[in-house]
Parts: C-alpha cells; structure tokens; sequence
C-alpha cells in the first residue's frame, strides 16, 4: 500500500519545486517577466569592461618583456603569464597575503599614489642564487623564509628593472612613473591605504623549471581612476601597436645566441627487423648505404642543416662541413 504524505511533507515538496541553484531569479512586474541579479554592495564591480581590457593589456606588454630580462639574468626561460584581475578591500589583500612574504613598496608620480608588488619569498631567494651561479632547481628551493638584507640589496636591480618595464607598459610617454619604495616582509606593516579603500589586484604566474609561483601586483582604484579616465591615456591604449621594438629584439637575440644545442653527425641509417637485430653477435658487420667519398648528414636537434666529410684533426675525430643547406 502507497504511503499517504503528511500535509507538512505535501508543502516541503510544493516549496521546492522550481528551486535551482543559480544565482539568477526572475520577477513579474506589471506582467513582464525581468530578469534580477544579485548585487554585492560589500564589493562594488568598479572597474567597467573596457578598463578591465585595458589594464589586461598593459601587463600582457609587461609580461612579455619582462620574462625576457629575467630569462636573460638566469640564463634559462623563465614564462610569466597573467591570469587575473580581482577587485578587493586593501584588508582583504593584506590578509590573504603569506607572513614571511615579499613585499615591494611602489611610488607612483603623476598621478602620486603608492602600490605594492608581492612575490614569494620562495622566488625571490631563488633568483638572488642564480645570480650568483647556483645550480639549485626551482622546485628543490627550501620552505619560505625571511629574505636578508644582503638579498634585498640584490633583489633591489632586479626589481628596479622590474619597476621600470611596469611604467613602459603603462605608456611613459603620459608621465606615469613606477619608482622602487621600500621593501616589507610582513604584509601588516605595509599600508599604502586605509583598510576599506577599494584596491585592484593583478595575478599573475612565474612558471620556472614547469614549477609555478604566483606574483601580485596591488593598485589602489583611486590611482587608477586618475590615470585611466585621463583622456590621452584612453586615447594611446585604442591604438594598436603592432611593431616590436629594437629593444626587444636584441634580447631575444642575446637569448638565442647563448642558448645550447646539440650537432649530430650521422654516418649511415639502416632499417633492420628485430629478428635480425636479436641475431646480432660481436664481430658482425653492419652494411651502411652511404659511399666513403658521400657526403654525410649533419643535424642541429632533429632538423638537417650541413652536409659533411668525415675526418680527423688533431688526433680527434671531426666533420668537415661541405654544405650549408
């Protein structure tokens, strides 16, 4: 026999038909059905999409050529990408920030204001040991710890140039200027603005050695609001610039020059079933198709560049190269 439901089980039903668990509703208002989205007042969406592109682009330029210089310094490919921009009260920044952590104070100029660029420790330490020719991995680094001031004192050219490179993407032309402040490692004692002021988080992620770290970069809304509703600002961010700079050429020509590769001299292939190569037995001589008078095959990796002579010279084996294909 079916079970006969309660009156208060018949309601529980009734009042969750419909229910989802979306954040959108919709209401009937004078016959028409509106859509209505929740509004956090706590956390006002200040920045429009426009200005959200716009700021996307300076730190794509940023990124760019800023994994370049620091490729150069530790001489191996070092990627850094943006992943996202975030609007935070400045308390809600300072405490999701690590204590011990890197924090670098920024000076702004026209318009003044002051900023906080936040990397791991972790990174910073990291950095400060290729420098100096370590050959410690990225992901073999030991825990997070207080950086010293000998390490600040280096970290302080690393970060000026890092500084630098901010303010050429944010179009120095307009006078905006990004100047290295101070340095803090613990996220309480730096206060740029008071703890309710609306402030815009830029994420981006240091990937080094396939081992990731992130680096945050804080502006309060109050600077940007200056600096991005100027007229000639909006202006120079529309247009398109597609060229690449002297400047950026030559360091990605620095890097390919001092990068390494291998050179293989091949003196014959032959294909061999694995019967016959299990067949194979000391003293057994293999065929090879190319002549003695040939030439021979000279790779860089696996892409075919030189033809070759065989030879000797100064007691070692060597090639000589006949070809440049």
């Amino acid at each position: 026999m079916p079970k006969i439901l309660s009156q208060e089980e018949i309601d529980a039903l009734l009042k969750n038909v419909g229910e989802d668990d979306s954040t959108t509703s919709y209401e009937v208002i004078g016959g028409n059905e509106k859509k209505v989205s929740p509004y956090d007042f706590s956390h006002p969406q200040l920045l429009s999409k426009e200005q959200e592109r716009m700021i996307e682009n300076i730190h794509e330029n940023f990124c760019r050529t800023y994994s370049v210089y620091l490729s150069a310094q530790l001489r191996l490919l070092a990627e850094i990408r943006q992943l996202s921009i975030e609007q935070y009260t400045y308390s809600e920044f300072v405490t999701s920030v690590t204590n011990p952590s890197c924090l670098y104070m920024m000076d702004f100029e026209k318009p003044n204001g002051r900023g906080i660029l936040e990397m791991s420790s972790k990174l910073n330490i990291f950095i400060v040991e290729k420098l100096f020719g370590g050959q410690t991995l990225f992901k073999d680094m030991e825990e997070e710890r207080e950086i010293t001031h000998i390490e600040q004192k280096v970290m302080k050219r690393v970060m000026d140039k890092c500084f630098s490179e901010l303010t050429k993407a944010w179009l120095s032309e307009n006078d905006i200027v990004l100047k290295y402040g101070s340095f803090e490692s613990n996220p309480e004692y730096a206060q740029i603005v008071s703890s309710s002021e609306p402030v815009v988080v830029v994420t981006l992620e240091v990937i080094i050695h396939g081992t990731k770290t992130l680096m945050n970069i804080c502006y309060p809304y109050n600077w940007l609001g200056k600096v991005m509703f100027q007229e000639d600002f909006q202006a120079q961010m529309h247009e398109e610039i597609n060229e690449i700079t002297i400047e950026d050429q030559e360091a990605v020509e620095e890097i390919l020059l001092e990068t390494n590769g291998n050179i293989s001299a091949v003196l014959g292939e032959l294909n061999l079933s694995i019967k016959e190569i299990l067949e194979l037995g000391e003293g057994d001589v293999l065929l090879l198709p190319t002549k003695i008078n040939s030439p021979i095959s000279v790779y860089f990796g696996n892409k075919h560049i030189f033809d070759g002579h065989p030879g000797s010279h100064r007691r070692s084996k060597a090639v000589k190269i006949t070809k440049v294909l």
